[in-house]
């Protein structure tokens, strides 16, 4: 395949602090079709190395950690449906679970006040934010419909 590709990064996050997550996405021939990126470093940010470890979603729009081992980023598919996607991992992000997806729902915003509770920002005509708790997510409805995008 030929076609240009152009990387775009939405977020940053460390786990401590040497080892970091950067994550956005590559339209690749120019918005045909995206997939998700992350790049990885282990040294605070001198060098960084291309990750795959969230190959199942378009793009990841956001990363956080609680602590050194849980972390959760959040992303997903615009181009064939509004979905997200939310990852999840226990050991500082060597792993990556796909933990939900959320169809009609797109995050703007993710963060967590400890490993069982998080709030998911995003759009979805009458819904705008939602709580993680565990595995499950919990929708609340926000004060107006539409986009709320900051926490």
């Amino acid at each position: 395949m030929s076609g240009e590709s152009h990387r775009h990064l939405f977020d940053i996050a460390f786990a401590d602090s040497l080892d970091g997550w950067a994550v956005g996405y590559d339209d690749y021939m120019g918005g045909d079709w995206t997939y998700a990126i992350a790049h990885h470093t282990t040294d605070g940010g001198w060098s960084w190395e291309y990750s795959d470890a969230f190959e199942s979603a378009g793009f990841v729009r956001k990363i956080t950690f609680v602590d050194s081992l849980n972390g959760w980023a959040v992303g997903g598919w615009i181009d064939m449906g509004m979905e997200t996607v939310i990852f999840h991992s226990s050991d500082g992000g060597a792993n990556w679970k796909e933990q939900n997806a959320l169809p009609g729902l797109l995050i703007s915003n993710v963060t967590f006040t400890d490993t069982r509770n998080g709030w998911l920002v995003g759009w979805l005509a009458a819904l705008g934010i939602g709580v993680i708790r565990g595995l499950s997510f919990i929708a609340q409805t926000a004060g107006q419909p539409g986009c709320n995008s900051s926490l």
